[in-house]
């Protein structure tokens, strides 16, 4: 059984920071295709859908389920 996002979330912050991967492939796509359908332009979303995983990232100690 795959892991929660809320586990894994939770266990990124208890140092199991590649598990933070789970959450980009499982979401990567989907963002892709928002950020696409917004901007207009694939290498724009990329970079967008990117930025996005590196702020969630950064404030992973601050999430709270």
């Amino acid at each position: 059984m795959p892991l929660s996002d809320s586990d894994i979330l939770t266990r990124v912050q208890c140092g199991e920071r590649e598990l933070f991967g789970q959450l980009v492939m499982r979401y990567a796509d989907r963002f892709r295709r928002v950020a696409e359908s917004k901007l207009g332009e694939s290498a724009a979303a990329e970079d967008v859908v990117q930025d996005t995983f590196l702020a969630a990232f950064a404030a992973r100690d601050s999430y709270d389920s």
